[in-house]
């Protein structure tokens, strides 16, 4: 049973401003280049979205539409906080498996 049945159909756009994104890490060269003890920043000064046609489109719409925007970079900040570490893990373990299909030919003619 949903508390708050919200649906719709139509466009959407979210826009996303005033981004600081960064990392660190150790890079290692035995046995091949990997990274290690990666960790990144992710900050975002501004999140906006735009749903036409929620709840039927029309004022009510048009309110949830504003509800959203008004929570919607608390949520974004409370959430990236809470799976900061597990997304720091995985994304590591992603560049490292990027990185282990890369070869490097060097040629010294």
């Amino acid at each position: 049973m949903l508390i708050f049945p919200i649906y719709g159909e139509g466009d959407f756009m979210v826009k996303v401003g005033n981004v600081v994104v960064g990392g660190r890490g150790a890079l290692n060269l035995t046995g091949g280049l990997s990274i290690r003890n990666f960790d990144y920043v992710l900050e975002l000064g501004e999140l906006q979205f735009r749903f036409e046609g929620l709840l039927g489109g029309d004022e009510l719409g048009d309110v949830i539409n504003e509800i959203i925007n008004q929570l919607g970079l608390g949520v974004f900040n409370a959430i990236e906080g809470f799976v900061h570490d597990a997304m720091a893990q995985t994304l590591e373990k992603l560049i490292n498996l990027g990185l282990a299909v890369r070869t490097i030919n060097i040629r010294i003619n």
